[in-house]
């Protein structure tokens, strides 16, 4: 039936969506000619991302009369006499009504190539697949028997959850010198509702689910919706010297259920709070 990749020249199988048809194609690509070449489609569909589909039912089921291999002759080479004998039926005053003493006058164009448009429809909401076999019961002798079936998908399926960090804001409580308010939306690029799990580590994070967060959330983000989280992050530390010029790294991870994360590195200075103690005597 032809390379499964490429553009239709390759295609066994192709969905116009605006059109509702489905094109089927099979091409002799041995070297050799074939008769009565079975061919048989069917169809399923489902809800799930799977690709388990299931319903649908079959689409046709016919046999290709003959085919071809491309390049091939559709008749014996002419001879020398079949050129003058053609020649002089043409040039002949009587030359319509010769035309059947020619000597090609018994051939018949055989193709390489046959085509079959169907309608049909793919749900939307769903994963379609249309199964297409070429002689299924392996009753012509092939060079190989593996490209005998094609499969197109049709994947009208929602796309899934995609997070992404938007409007990423941080600033001072009023009044206080190491107790910053972080604000961000989490947006769902995705058609499809999902969880998100939200998530900052103190430093880098390596990937790893042993090391433990500062924050922990989680929400439902409806498709293509976006949710606002806010929480406060508390950087003071103990320190020896009053010197201010110190920093702490954080890390914002989002996830989704499958793992999946985005990623915003966000520094924080702070002010080290130096403890004094007096001695008495």
């Amino acid at each position: 039936m032809g390379n499964p990749y490429g553009n239709f020249y390759y295609h066994g199988v192709i969905y116009d969506d605006s059109a509702k048809t489905l094109t089927f194609k099979v091409v002799n690509n041995g070297r050799g000619y074939a008769r009565d070449i079975g061919a048989e489609a069917s169809w399923g569909h489902t809800r799930n991302r799977d690709g388990l589909v299931s319903g649908g039912g079959q689409l046709f089921k016919e046999t290709i009369s003959e085919l071809i291999y491309a390049g091939a002759r559709n008749g014996p080479p002419k001879t020398l006499e079949d050129y003058v004998t053609d020649f002089l039926i043409e040039e002949s005053n009587f030359a319509k009504y010769l035309q059947g003493f020619k000597s090609d006058a018994d051939n018949y164009e055989v193709p390489a190539i046959w085509y079959k448009t169907i309608p049909f429809t793919a749900p939307d909401g769903e994963l379609t697949k249309v199964i297409f076999n070429v002689d299924p019961n392996q009753m012509i002798t092939e060079r190989s028997e593996g490209n005998n079936t094609f499969v197109l998908t049709i994947d009208k399926l929602p796309t899934p959850p995609h997070f992404q960090i938007d409007k990423f804001s941080q600033k001072l409580v009023s009044g206080e010198l190491n107790n910053f308010m972080l604000e961000f939306d989490v947006k769902n690029t995705g058609e499809e509702s999902g969880e998100a799990f939200v998530k900052i580590y103190e430093g880098d994070y390596d990937g790893t689910s042993t090391k433990t967060p500062v924050y922990s959330t989680s929400q439902i983000v409806v498709g293509l919706n976006k949710v606002n989280f806010s929480t406060f992050l508390d950087v003071t530390e103990f320190a020896k010297t009053t010197y201010c010029g110190r920093s702490k790294k954080y890390t914002l991870v989002i996830f989704d259920d499958k793992g999946k994360r985005t990623i915003i590195l966000f520094p924080r200075p702070f002010y080290p709070v130096v403890l004094m103690a007096e001695l008495r005597t």
